[in-house]
């Protein structure tokens, strides 16, 4: 296994040396995300990321480009390539001195770099088109873009989950190894999207078992935008919702402690398609935005669907009376457990919101209410007596925005019919044209309760926190940028194995140096100090000691030609808890990527090593993948991990793709992964992909 390894290393990196071609001039969407963004959100255990949606999004601006002197906050958020606050400083020049007449125009606005002008240039223009508000909806069905993908992947070698069991002689996964994945979209424009999509996670039953329908999960959509001066939007079957700043409701991307330090505010608001194939942040059902008026909105939807749950039998008496102890969120259907606790619950979903808005004013009163078709009963603990339980939750706030000269406030308001409140308010200030400020307060109670929250904050459920962020981001130069944060907070109750009221700090900071179009380079240094029970504790009662983790980071991007980049970075860091031995570990890694216009081949790929001495101290790291897809896994104990990524589109309207990926332990017998126990120092992954546009 290993030396095939090494053949496939030497062949990625000695390919270019033979090819001699140019920089593919068609673009690369996922290079224009900031990778930093993704790797943030899983860093913070989020894998709710709907990157292939985005990269619909972007293509379709690519292929048309949104006119900047007609465009709307909702139209810029969706690039999300510029922050919520650029938005409002961008919508606001253009009330005060009109449209634009050319795109470095923007260069005056307090927040817009060089840098940052040339990302969003292939996605927007100047003027255009007339109003699309005379195309019939029939002409919009049938006329646009259609994209069918098609995915196969697999890991090796298979874990003993595949084998046959003595007790049973039946394996414990249903299904076979492997993934399948299927999506449709037919896309107008950004104004209309309708499509489906299928998948089948490793180990779950295809067109049998508990499957006979094929995929374990299926999602349909139809969505349509601004289709006339007072239909908004319109969402028919599965679809997201976002509301203000995330205390009650928020689906999909938004703000978070990251590189991106002034980045606090969420901006996306409102209904959104759903395509993705997280099985448990969406909505199921119908959802309308209507313009009363130039600037007040409504909103209302309505959504009935199955979650998972752990059963259990709350009524001896009477065995029909039963409830869940838990709603399970992996969306993996395959062992007998799993598949009894699929669809155990239903969830009947309402609400809406009242909006006005105008360029430097936003104001929004949001309700949502829940009701599960069982009872919620939680296996009560000291931590989570104030969690929800029941059967029905409602909560109502009041979001708000007010942008004054280089001030944006911001924040939102929000209770709990338990009594339970939270709230979050913001300040962004544009202090010159080289600098930027960014505040936010926040206090969840500790008996606010909400089932879908996802606001800018330490741990995630909106309840038991206090904290105060700062952030601050200097450009003193075309050439040089310095970034920090520091963000303090306080946990007024007990948490998950954390049997005291507890606090906890983090900075981060960047300091970064660039070449246009040839060379990036930055280094950053991150702590967090949190306080936890003391681990391996001998005594009777748990006490507290401090967590402290410490990371550093070097990276560098270098365009070594129009057709090769280099990255390379290297990790350090260490975890240490009270007065125990510090526990360290290193990584680093090197990537080439291979971009040509004059054939119809592009790859790229990575060798990594690393040498950690605990889990605890992990470093995530992005890595391309297929179109649609990304991997961000967390390399941790010692080894070594490569890839390599095919891509041909020599085949007019179809593009097609490979993906390798190897991880070796060297020195282990055996490796324990998500799917189980397998034999061996090594953990492969293959992958083939095709697009279809048609």
């Amino acid at each position: 296994m290993l030396f095939r390894g090494q053949i496939i290393l030497l062949i990625s990196f000695l390919l270019p040396l033979i090819l001699s071609a140019q920089r593919d001039s068609s673009l690369q969407l996922q290079d224009i995300i900031n990778p930093d963004l993704i790797e943030d959100f899983v860093s913070d255990g989020d894998n709710s990321f709907e990157f292939d949606a985005l990269l619909d999004v972007l293509n379709v601006y690519r292929k048309k480009p949104l006119n900047l002197n007609k465009a709307t906050a909702e139209d810029l958020s969706n690039l999300l390539i510029i922050s919520s606050s650029q938005i409002d400083a961008l919508l606001s020049h253009r009330e005060r001195f009109g449209d634009f007449i050319s795109i470095h125009e923007l260069q005056v606005i307090p927040g817009f770099t060089p840098d940052i002008i040339r990302q969003i240039e292939p996605f927007v223009k100047l003027s255009g088109d007339l109003d699309d508000y005379n195309i019939k909806l029939g002409e919009m069905l049938v006329k646009g873009q259609n994209d069918l993908f098609l995915r196969w992947s697999q890991f090796f070698p298979t874990t003993t989950n595949y084998e046959p069991r003595d007790d049973t002689g039946l394996p414990r996964f249903e299904g076979n190894p492997m993934r399948y994945y299927i999506r449709y979209r037919h896309g107008n424009s950004n104004k209309l999207s309708y499509g489906f999509t299928g998948e089948k996670d490793a180990g779950e039953a295809f067109f049998k078992g508990s499957n006979k329908q094929g995929f374990d999960f299926y999602s349909a959509h139809f969505f349509l935008k601004d289709y006339n001066s007072w239909l908004k939007t319109v969402a028919i079957g599965d679809f997201r919702l976002s509301m203000g700043q995330g205390l009650i409701f928020y689906a999909g991307f938004g703000a978070r402690k990251g590189s991106q330090v002034i980045q606090i505010k969420r901006g996306q608001s409102g209904l959104r398609a759903f395509r993705s194939i997280d099985e448990n942040n969406y909505l199921r059902g119908a959802g309308a935005e209507i313009n009363v008026t130039k600037d007040l909105s409504i909103m209302a939807f309505g959504s009935k669907r199955f979650r998972d749950g752990n059963q259990i039998n709350l009524d001896l008496i009477d065995p029909e009376f039963e409830g869940v102890s838990s709603l399970l969120a992996s969306g993996l259907h395959r062992t007998a457990n799993e598949i009894e606790d699929e669809k155990a619950i239903g969830q009947t979903t309402t609400g809406g919101y009242l909006k006005f808005e105008r360029t430097k004013f936003k104001v929004a009163a949001n309700l949502v209410h829940h009701q599960l078709s069982i009872p919620l009963q939680l296996n009560l603990q000291p931590y989570n007596q104030f969690y929800f339980q029941g059967d029905k939750i409602t909560n109502a706030s009041i979001d708000y925005r007010y942008q004054y000269k280089n001030f944006n406030i911001f924040g939102e308001w929000a209770i709990s019919n338990n009594g339970g409140y939270a709230y979050t308010n913001g300040l962004i200030i544009n202090l010159n044209r080289i600098a930027d400020f960014a505040v936010l307060n926040r206090n969840f109670s500790r008996d606010y309760q909400t089932l879908n929250p996802a606001p800018f904050a330490e741990t995630t459920g909106a309840r038991n926190e206090q904290g105060t962020y700062i952030g601050f981001d200097l450009n003193p130069s075309i050439n040089w940028q310095f970034s920090i944060y520091y963000d303090v907070y306080r946990f007024n109750w007990l948490r998950f194995q954390v049997d005291s009221p507890t606090s906890g700090n983090d900075v981060r900071t960047r300091l970064t140096y660039k070449i246009k179009r040839k060379l990036e380079t930055y280094l950053e240094y991150r702590q967090e100090v949190k306080e936890q029970n003391q681990p391996n504790n001998e005594t009777v009662f748990n006490f507290i000691v401090p967590g402290k983790r410490v990371q550093a980071r070097w990276h560098l991007k270098y365009n070594i030609s129009k057709a090769f980049t280099w990255r390379t970075r290297i990790d350090w860091g260490y975890f240490q808890t009270g007065d125990d031995p510090a526990l360290f570990g290193t990584a680093i890694y090197q990537d080439l990527i291979f971009k040509p216009s004059s054939i119809p081949f592009n790859f790229s790929s990575r060798i990594a090593f690393f040498d950690t001495e605990s889990y605890a101290i992990r470093f995530y790291n992005y890595e391309n993948n297929l179109i649609g897809n990304f991997s961000i896994p967390a390399y941790f104990g010692k080894g070594m991990r490569y890839y390599f990524n095919a891509r041909y589109k020599g085949i007019r309207n179809v593009t097609l793709e490979a993906r390798y990926a190897q991880t070796l332990f060297p020195g282990a017998i055996a490796i324990i992964s998500t799917q189980g126990l397998s034999f061996g120092n090594s953990r492969s992954e293959l992958a083939i992909q095709a697009k279809i546009r048609f």
